[in-house]
């Protein structure tokens, strides 16, 4: 672990002796006590009543948690069975489902979880050391409320583990420390220099604990965080708030956070990350929504920046960060943050927009290209985004862009090449797109009278 204050040298030898344990709430009925005595703790539990349903685990109808052929998730039971006790699921045993391969192919609703286990809520994934590929798929609704656990989220602990590709949405997590809507503790082992690699995945929602506190990791100890974002509110009873990461020791890089963030007592709360002894690179946080200002982490690669900065390309551009294949970034998607390219956000629509050009003319489809912009696009004059650019099906005269839309109405127009030289008329009218679900439009150029598909 790299060094830290005196406090988190101890806490880290604490974490180890806690986490290799399957039950990560194994604390002393003294200190249990105590920490019930807390008026924050008092809240919580108050806030977690409910109705209360059983939970059950089903084993993935393909895989065998192999890298060649990894189990397949496609259910909040499936999901479950990655996390269940050997009393429910013998076999395989917890520590084998625990260092397995996994890939999610359809988005889980988990909001049922919000009436399991007496009203405690998701049982986090523990000790885990294999690999999650949510290939872009979304779990929404998770809720955890258990005022006594530690090493609280989808993943409570992990070790040398792999999670990529997956969003959490609405979140609703609450837990005592290390706290984080995707993994609690991100660990590794330092001696041979392993790492938890957790890569473009993003977090919604709301998250408390009562400290090490974060929107996506409670404490990145041994973890290296690349191409994530938070737009999760996160509050804390104690030290270490941070919008992205509650406690860092080790690697973040081209991330971002704008959830609202807030202490109650103790130091180290942050827009972005509440401590940082790790390294912090090409990151950003917005300071109006996060309520944090620009200060402590500019120095180490970080900037707290206003909304409207936070919705700029240049922004991220000049920082570096890919925006042609791994980020995107317009106003009609996201909130007009930067989004992960390929992994879906719930609400939005995936919107095709077909175009057939008539025969002849001096459009030459082997070297010219086909460019659609619009207001989505704020805009942007054509051939500025990788977006606007318009594949063509096989050798056909037939053109098409798929895009991710939040539901709205929308204009938009065709250009040829780019520029705003060879649109397919001068000036209005422009197109009109009214967008509900996922939709389908047919145009054909230089004519307004075609309409979408339902």
């Amino acid at each position: 672990m790299p060094a830290g204050t005196g406090h988190d040298r101890k806490t880290g030898g604490r974490i180890r002796s806690l986490l290799h344990a399957d039950n990560t709430t194994d604390l002393n009925q003294s200190e249990r006590k105590k920490r019930v005595t807390r008026p924050f703790l008092f809240l919580i539990m108050a806030a977690c009543c409910g109705s209360l349903t059983a939970q059950t685990a089903v084993a993935p109808a393909a895989g065998n948690g192999t890298e060649q052929d990894p189990w397949q998730i496609a259910s909040l039971e499936n999901l479950y069975w990655i996390a269940a006790a050997d009393g429910v699921v013998p076999n395989p045993s917890r520590s084998l489902r625990a260092a397995s391969c996994y890939i999610q192919t359809a988005p889980i609703d988990a909001s049922p979880t919000r009436t399991w286990f007496s009203g405690r809520g998701w049982d986090p994934i523990s000790n885990f050391s294999g690999f999650y590929d949510g290939q872009g798929h979304y779990i929404d609704g998770l809720f955890i409320c258990d005022s006594l656990r530690s090493n609280v989220g989808l993943f409570g602990n992990t070790y040398d583990a792999d999670i990529v590709d997956l969003g959490l949405s609405d979140v609703d997590i609450r837990g005592d420390e290390y706290v984080g809507a995707l993994v609690g503790v991100a660990l590794g082992y330092h001696f041979n220099n392993t790492h938890t690699r957790i890569s473009s995945c993003y977090s919604t929602g709301r998250v408390q604990g009562s400290r090490d506190t974060g929107g996506l990791i409670g404490f990145n100890d041994e973890g290296q965080v690349y191409f994530c974002y938070s737009k999760a509110s996160v509050s804390s009873a104690g030290s270490y708030a941070g919008g992205l990461v509650g406690n860092n020791h080790r690697t973040v890089r081209d991330c971002y956070s704008t959830g609202p963030v807030s202490l109650r007592e103790g130091s180290g709360i942050h827009g972005l990350i509440g401590n940082v002894t790790g390294d912090v690179l090409a990151c950003f946080w917005d300071v109006e929504t996060s309520g944090q200002p620009d200060t402590l982490l500019s120095f180490t690669g970080a900037a707290g920046i206003t909304t409207a900065e936070m919705k700029t390309r240049s922004t991220f551009q000049d920082a570096g960060w890919d925006l042609s294949t791994r980020w995107g970034i317009y106003p009609a998607l996201n909130e007009g943050y930067p989004h992960l390219r390929g992994l879906k956000i719930p609400g939005a629509a995936t919107v095709r927009f077909e175009l057939t050009l008539p025969e002849g003319g001096t459009f030459d489809p082997q070297t010219d290209s086909v460019r659609i912009t619009g207001s989505f696009f704020g805009w942007a004059s054509p051939g500025t985004l990788p977006e606007q650019k318009m594949l063509r099906d096989g050798e056909s005269l037939l053109w098409y862009a798929d895009l991710e839309l939040e539901p709205g109405t929308y204009q938009y127009k065709y250009f040829l090449n780019d520029g705003w030289e060879n649109g397919e008329w001068d000036g209005d009218p422009a197109r009109t797109a009214e967008i509900a679900s996922d939709t389908v439009f047919h145009n054909i150029w230089g004519s307004l009278s075609d309409v979408p598909d339902a």
